[in-house]
C-alpha cells in the first residue's frame, strides 16, 4: 500500500427514484457500484487510480476543508423522498465520517468532483 492510498474509503449518493452511487476502497482497487431502481442488480466496475489521481484527490479534499465536516447534515424541515449521502475516509493520521439526507457541507461540489476524476471521469451525484 503507498501513501497516497486510503485505509478506509466508502462513498455513497443516491435517492428516492433516482440512480445510487456507491465507492468502497477494497484491497488496492476501487468498487464503484451503480444502481437505479429499475436495476435487478448493481453495475460493478473495479478501479485502480494513479498515485497521481489520489494526489489530486487529497488535495481537493483539503481545499474543501472535508476534515472539519459535521458528522450529520439535515434540514430543518424533513423531507421523506430526495438524496442521502455519506463520506467515510481514512487517510494517514486524519479520518471523518459524515453524512446527510437533502442538506450538505460548504463545498459539497468539490467532493462530488474530486470522487468523479478518482473514477476517471465516471458519475457520482
Amino acid at each position: 500500500m503507498s501513501n497516497d492510498e486510503p485505509t478506509v474509503l466508502e462513498a455513497y449518493i443516491g435517492g428516492f427514484g433516482g440512480t445510487s452511487y456507491w465507492v468502497t476502497w477494497k484491497a488496492g482497487a476501487i468498487e464503484y457500484r451503480t444502481s437505479n431502481r429499475d436495476s435487478e442488480k448493481p453495475d460493478v466496475v473495479m478501479i485502480q487510480p494513479e498515485a497521481a489521481d489520489w494526489q489530486i484527490f487529497w488535495k481537493a479534499l483539503d481545499g474543501a476543508r472535508v476534515w472539519k465536516w459535521a458528522k450529520n447534515y439535515a434540514p430543518r424541515e424533513m423531507v421523506y423522498d430526495g438524496t442521502s449521502w455519506e463520506l467515510v475516509v481514512r487517510h494517514q493520521e486524519r479520518k471523518l465520517k459524515s453524512g446527510g439526507s437533502n442538506a450538505y457541507p460548504d463545498n459539497f461540489d468539490v467532493l462530488l468532483d474530486a470522487v468523479s476524476k478518482l473514477l476517471g471521469g465516471r458519475d457520482f451525484r
